[in-house]
Order: structure tokens, then C-alpha cells, then sequence
């Protein structure tokens, strides 16, 4: 036969191959499906938890958070920002941030409304904050955040009935990925004279020079003269949460190289069965003028099209496994997307993998001898 004749014959033969034997094909399509979905999940949910861990340090404002000592029914007050001030290491203190918390009734609704003083929480979070808007400098102004606002249907210029008084929309917060999306945000006085909580705060941010900041020393100083309030290090929560993002990347990692290796494995095996299988037919194509090297190609073809199908449908449910863990994980307000880049990385590595395995059965079907397997 022309070598043009069996060439498209073999491209025949290799579709009939893929469709009559079905449940090899999908066998084969399953586990590179299972492999690629394992593998991009994991990676997929390692990456974004270090990436949102990395921005946290970035983005930290606050370096203490300050709360009453809720079980002996303390409060906080103003007074108590002067005794922050008056601290040893008063002149590493860059902002103190006092708030009012409060959960009140918002145009009908029930929502949270904080107190801030307004300059001071701009400066606290002037690395997270991005206002759609004015600055708020008036005492009836008011900031919405990006998720309170869309439920709603706040924009820049409305005006809200906050406990039967009505407050400016001066500015909509863009989505931080925080609490304060959900927060609506008042001038302090106003809120405080509002729900009759005269001076009192329950809740107090200090942002330090981190540089050249003495941290523990600043908590224990604010500690000592606060004996009624409990100091938080808000560094040390993240150094937690990145600790534990570390360990789980490791883990990943050793279960993404138990997965190539077993999967590797399991397609070696279904291609020498299939080899085993389809020996004669090896043979007839030998004994028509096939050569050794088109039927490692039409082997090789065939599994490179598996791996390739189960590489495509395995990234697009690794990329929904991934959005649905995120979200269930309500840690980090992170979410997972579609890459094209990382699809074609997943097809090869797929086509890796199916090379891998498939060479070794490839040539072993090759070297078949047609006379002796005609004649069995």
C-alpha cells in the first residue's frame, strides 16, 4: 500500500479504536481527568490562600486591636486614648483609631453601624480603603461598604435613615474582601450621642511604625496602663494563618506527587492490557506494511487524545472544586477563576503523563512480529 494510503487509514483506525473500546478509553480519561481535577484543585486552593495571606501582611493597618474586658462588663472610653498616648513608646504609636459598634435599624433593616473618627480610620486604612466618593467631613456623613451598599441599593448622594436619623451617603467603600463590606460607618460623636453611648467605645485600633516598632513591648505598655482591656497583636493572627497555609501547600505537594505517581501508573497498566489485547491486530498491521514506528504513533495518538480530554473536563471541575471549597472555607474572601494558562500547562502535563506511560506498551506492540502472530 502507498504510504499516503496507510497514513490515512491509520488516523481511521485510530478513532475506530478510541470508540469501539469504551470503557478502556474511559477509563483512561478518568484517571488523567481525576489526576489534572486533584492536582489544579489543590494547587489552585494553596496558591490563592498565599497570595490572600501575603496581601493580609500588606494591607494590615492595624498592628493591636484594643477591646474591653468583656467578662468583669468593662467599657472604653475617650479618656482611654489619652492613656495610649501616654505610653513609653508613645512616639512609635502612628494611629489610634477609637469605635463605636453598633447593630441598628438601617432603612428597615438591621445592620452594622460603626463610629469612627474619620481622619484617623482614612489614615488606618489608606492601604485598603478605596472610596467611590467624597471624603466624609461632615457630622450627618456616612460610609457605606461595598456589600451593605449593593443590598441596599445605596449609591454615592443617598441619604439613610439610620435609627431614625438621617445620614449622607458621602462615599461607597470598593469590595476590600473584609468586614467592612458589610458596615455602614458614622462619625463617632454622632453615633455615640445617637444610641446614648456618651464617650464610650468597644473597640480601639493602634497602627505602629512596623519598621522600627517594638510590638510586644507597645501591647504590654497599652496592656499595663488598660489593666480592664484585653490588647490583641494582629500579626500574630496572620503569622498563624500563614503557618497553617504553609503546612497545607507542603501537604499538597505530597499529594499531587502520589497522584502522578499513581495515576502514571494505572494508565501503564490499562495500556499494556490494552496492547496485550490487541496483539493480532498489532501483527495484521505489520503484515500490511505498517511500520514499526507509525503503530507507536497511532498508540501514542490515542492516548495523547484521552489526555487530552481528560485534561480539559479535569481543570474545568478542578476550577469549580476549587471556588466551592474557597467558599465554604470562609477564611479569606478569595475566590478561584478560569486561566488559560493554566489549562494549557494542565494539557501538558497530561500529555507527560500520557507519554510516560504509554511508551513502554508502545514499543512492546511494535516489536510484535506478524508471522508468529498470525500464525497463533
Amino acid at each position: 500500500m502507498e504510504a499516503e494510503d496507510l497514513s490515512v487509514k491509520l488516523e481511521n483506525i485510530i478513532i475506530r479504536n478510541l470508540t469501539v473500546r469504551k470503557f478502556k478509553t474511559f477509563l483512561s480519561v478518568i484517571c488523567i481527568l481525576i489526576a489534572v481535577a486533584s492536582i489544579f484543585a489543590v494547587y489552585k486552593i494553596s496558591s490563592k490562600l498565599e497570595s490572600e495571606v501575603s496581601r493580609s501582611f500588606d494591607e494590615i493597618g492595624a498592628n493591636l486591636v484594643i477591646t474591653p474586658d468583656y467578662k468583669n462588663k468593662a467599657v472604653l472610653t475617650a479618656d482611654d486614648i489619652i492613656k495610649i498616648n501616654s505610653i513609653k513608646n508613645k512616639e512609635n504609636v502612628a494611629v489610634i483609631a477609637p469605635k463605636l459598634i453598633k447593630s441598628l435599624d438601617v432603612n428597615g433593616n438591621n445592620a452594622p453601624v460603626v463610629g469612627v473618627d474619620f481622619p484617623y480610620e482614612l489614615e488606618l486604612n489608606k492601604n485598603l480603603w478605596k472610596l467611590s466618593g467624597g471624603k466624609p467631613s461632615a457630622v450627618n456623613d456616612a460610609v457605606a461598604g461595598a456589600a451593605v451598599a449593593e443590598k441596599m441599593n445605596l449609591t454615592t448622594g443617598d441619604t439613610v435613615n439610620i435609627q431614625g436619623k438621617r445620614f449622607n451617603i458621602k462615599a461607597v467603600l470598593e469590595s476590600t474582601g473584609t468586614a467592612d463590606d458589610r458596615m455602614i460607618f458614622t462619625n463617632l460623636l454622632t453615633l455615640q450621642q445617637l444610641t446614648g453611648s456618651k464617650y464610650q467605645l468597644n473597640l480601639i485600633e493602634v497602627a505602629a511604625y512596623c519598621f522600627t516598632c517594638p510590638l510586644p513591648q507597645i501591647a504590654s505598655q497599652i496592656q499595663n496602663k488598660l489593666p480592664y482591656a484585653s490588647v490583641f497583636k494582629v500579626s500574630d493572627a496572620l503569622k498563624t494563618r500563614k503557618a497553617t497555609v504553609g503546612k497545607f501547600s507542603l501537604y499538597s505537594k505530597v499529594i499531587e506527587g502520589f497522584i502522578i505517581i499513581t495515576v502514571s501508573f494505572l494508565l501503564f497498566l490499562i495500556n499494556v492490557s490494552l496492547v496485550n489485547e490487541r496483539m493480532k491486530e498489532f501483527g495484521i498491521l505489520r503484515a500490511l506494511g505498517y511500520r514499526k514506528i507509525q503503530i507507536v504513533e497511532m498508540l501514542l495518538s490515542e492516548n495523547i487524545i484521552k489526555g487530552l480530554a481528560g485534561a480539559v473536563t479535569g481543570y474545568i471541575l478542578a476550577v469549580y472544586t476549587s471556588k466551592l471549597w474557597l467558599s465554604n472555607l470562609q477564611i479569606f474572601s478569595v475566590t478561584a477563576s478560569f486561566n488559560i494558562s493554566e489549562l494549557l500547562i494542565a494539557c501538558v502535563f497530561s500529555y507527560l503523563i500520557v507519554v510516560v506511560s504509554s511508551v513502554i506498551p508502545a514499543f512492546k506492540a511494535a516489536r510484535v512480529d506478524p508471522i508468529v502472530v498470525i500464525n497463533e
